[in-house]
């Protein structure tokens, strides 16, 4: 048969799109989301330019029937995907993805990192929704502990050290999030090199900061002190139905034994030692390193190439 025509030109003055997406992020920004506390002077300067949400929702408590729901338009009950078995695919291959819509009208388009859960459609809908995709392993350092980054090796399963949080001490350029980001910012200066005159879909999703935890060991966060003997972790509505939430090993292994029952999780005591440092854990993985700096490397390069006169998102 012969090849399909090629897609219609995008229409006169189309945007560029950018799709960032992280795992388990709490919406703690110092612009976006009044939180002062938070230092992230890119994304402040793209939530200046940007809507920003205040009520979004998964649309399931777990990665990969909340992003087959997102990427495709549909509802989980729709899709039949609500685990990490089966992707919209199985019943929808010949539906239109998000992204693909904008291959199929005029955009270059393309991927990097966890944007549909690991190769849930398989192949991450390559090359139906994407023009390109690619997670940068092909830009690890080698020469440095053979292109993989180097995490501390000390465990304190007490406070969760090693299973909840840990630290990278070396390569950390070869960590998969510095990969996928230095990915998203070759695919973002290929989009604008003049190579390509049609307007880009770009979308980078990290892993982070899903447990467990990461930082890099030359920049702890301060250990906050606590006021008393426990701490009550934050409560989800009342409406909402236990079958809705999700409890990872972290809740199970950290609750009392008598607070095992679905209602107890809800309100859970953790001791307040593993509390404090796995909450430091997260804040040090958001705040200091990993999902803060990426996002600050892609949002800085974002910036330049804006001021540039290369971007009109």
């Amino acid at each position: 048969p012969p090849p399909p025509p090629p897609p219609p030109p995008a229409p006169p003055g189309a945007k560029n799109v950018l799709l960032l997406v992280a795992d388990d992020l709490r919406p703690n920004l110092h612009l976006g989301y009044d939180k002062s506390f938070m230092q992230t002077p890119n994304m402040d300067k793209l939530a200046a330019s940007s809507l920003v949400f205040t009520r979004a929702y998964v649309q399931q408590q777990v990665c990969s029937p909340s992003r087959n729901s997102f990427m495709s338009g549909r509802r989980p009950d729709q899709t039949k995907t609500w685990n990490f078995i089966d992707d919209f695919r199985g019943i929808g291959a010949n539906w239109t993805s998000m992204p693909q819509y904008f291959k199929n009208h005029g955009y270059q388009v393309y991927g990097t990192g966890k944007l549909y859960h690991p190769n849930k459609p398989a192949n991450n809908d390559l090359p139906l929704s994407w023009t390109d995709y690619s997670n940068g392993e092909d830009l690890a350092n080698k020469s440095c502990n053979n292109g993989h980054a180097q995490y501390e090796q000390h465990t304190n399963a007490s406070i969760g050290q090693g299973s909840e949080w840990k630290r990278i001490v070396a390569c950390e350029e070869n960590d998969g999030e510095y990969l996928l980001t230095a990915a998203a910012i070759r695919f973002l200066v290929q989009a604008t090199n003049g190579s390509d005159p049609r307007p880009f879909f770009l979308g980078m999703g990290h892993h982070r900061p899903h447990l467990p935890y990461v930082g890099v060991a030359c920049c702890p966060p301060p250990l906050l002190r606590p006021s008393s003997g426990t701490v009550q972790c934050e409560s989800i509505p009342s409406r909402v139905l236990v079958t809705c939430t999700h409890t990872h090993t972290l809740t199970h292994s950290h609750t009392h034994a008598s607070d095992r029952s679905p209602t107890a999780v809800l309100s859970r005591y953790t001791p307040t030692h593993t509390l404090i440092h796995t909450r430091t854990a997260l804040y040090g993985c958001m705040r200091i390193t990993h999902i803060k700096q990426q996002y600050e490397r892609f949002a800085q390069m974002h910036h330049a190439q804006s001021q540039s006169g290369r971007l009109c998102s």
